[in-house]
C-alpha cells in the first residue's frame, strides 16, 4: 500500500471513546469542581465503584461503527490511593 493510500485510510477512520465511573447505581462524569472532586475521593474512600470504558471507531467514508466496552469494578481502602488525607492536610 503506498504512503498516500495508507494516510486515506487511516482519515476514513474516526477513534472516540470515554470513561466514566458508577457509584451507587449512579453514573459520574468528570468533577466539575474541586469540591464536587473532594466528595467524590470522600464518597470512594472504603466503598465501592465500578468504572466503565468504551471505543467507538466510525469509517467515516462507510458509515459503518463498531465498539467495545468494559466495565471493572474497584473496591477502595480507607482513602483512595492516599489522597483523601494528603487532600485534606492541604486544605
Amino acid at each position: 500500500m503506498e504512503p498516500s493510500s495508507q494516510a486515506e485510510a487511516i482519515l476514513q477512520r474516526l477513534p472516540t471513546g470515554d470513561n466514566v465511573v458508577i457509584y451507587e447505581g449512579v453514573v459520574r462524569e468528570k468533577p466539575s469542581s474541586k469540591e464536587e472532586a473532594l466528595q467524590f475521593l470522600k464518597d470512594y474512600s472504603g466503598g465501592h465503584a465500578a468504572t466503565a470504558g468504551s471505543v467507538l471507531v466510525t469509517n467515516l467514508k462507510s458509515g459503518f461503527r463498531k465498539g467495545e466496552w468494559d466495565c471493572v469494578e474497584v473496591g477502595t481502602t480507607d482513602s483512595v490511593m492516599g489522597l483523601l488525607k494528603e487532600l485534606s492536610l492541604k486544605n
